[in-house]
């Protein structure tokens, strides 16, 4: 996956094994993804904090936030919880 790149998260085992499927010609991406790796930078966000941001679904929230619950409590570049 290049930056900005647009994928979907397609299943999560665990915050270390996420697997994304690129937006662009549905390849299967499934490299073990870490949610760590797919934090907004602009932000110094996460991908939780992103996802808030673009107003993604509860399924896709929920997905991230089963994958990685400490995300709900992690702080963006500017102090603020993504919830």
């Amino acid at each position: 996956m290049l930056k900005h790149q647009l994928c979907t998260v397609t299943n999560s085992y665990s915050q270390d094994d996420i697997v994304l499927t690129r937006t662009s010609d549905g390849l299967d991406l499934s490299y073990g993804f870490k949610a760590a790796d797919l934090a907004a930078a602009a932000s110094g966000g996460t991908l939780l904090h992103l996802s808030l941001e673009l107003n993604k679904p509860m399924p896709i929230l929920r997905c991230i936030l089963e994958a990685d619950p400490s995300a709900a409590a992690a702080v963006d570049g500017a102090g603020r919880l993504p919830l």
